[in-house]
C-alpha cells in the first residue's frame, strides 16, 4: 500500500513550493447501472396545503385531510361519499421537515400525538404514526382538486 506524502523545499526568499506527491487512485465502476428515475433522494416537498383523499377502504370509507393556513386543519371520514365524521376541525397545525420527503405534523388537539408523512411524489404520501415505519398501519393519500 502507497501513503500519501508532500515535499515542502524552502528557499533563501523565504518562499514556499509544494508538491503534492500522492498516488492517484482509480476507482472502476460499473456504468452499465441504471438509474431508478423513481428515487425520493431529489424529491423535495415545500409545503403540504391543499386537500389530500385517503384510498377507498373495503367498507366504501376514506378519509379527506384538508391543510388551510387561513382556517387551519380539518380531518374528515366519508362513507359512501357521504360525511360521517368529523375527526378534526379548523385545527391550528405545524409541520417541520424530517428529510427531504418526510414531514412532522402536529395539530393542536386533545390528545393529539405527532403524525409522520412521506411523501412518494409531489402528489402522494404514506401518513403514519411512528416515524420510523412507514410499512404497517399507515395509510396513502393522493392530493385533490
Amino acid at each position: 500500500m502507497q501513503k500519501p506524502y508532500i515535499i515542502i523545499t524552502l528557499q533563501s526568499n523565504k518562499t514556499v513550493s509544494v508538491k503534492n506527491n500522492t498516488p492517484k487512485v482509480t476507482k472502476q465502476t460499473n456504468h452499465s447501472k441504471k438509474s431508478n428515475s423513481n428515487s425520493t433522494s431529489k424529491l423535495v416537498i415545500k409545503n403540504i396545503s391543499g386537500k389530500w383523499q385517503s384510498r377507498l377502504a373495503n367498507d366504501n370509507s376514506y378519509e379527506i385531510l384538508n391543510f388551510d393556513t387561513k382556517d387551519g386543519f380539518q380531518r374528515d371520514v366519508y362513507k359512501n361519499g357521504k360525511l360521517k365524521n368529523n375527526l378534526v376541525k379548523y385545527a391550528a397545525y405545524s409541520y417541520k421537515h424530517i428529510s427531504s420527503d418526510v414531514f412532522e405534523f402536529s395539530y393542536k388537539a386533545k390528545n393529539a400525538k405527532p403524525l409522520y408523512m412521506k411523501f412518494t411524489s409531489n402528489n402522494k404520501f404514506t401518513l403514519s404514526n411512528d416515524k420510523n415505519n412507514f410499512n404497517k398501519n399507515v395509510l396513502y393519500f393522493s392530493r385533490t382538486k
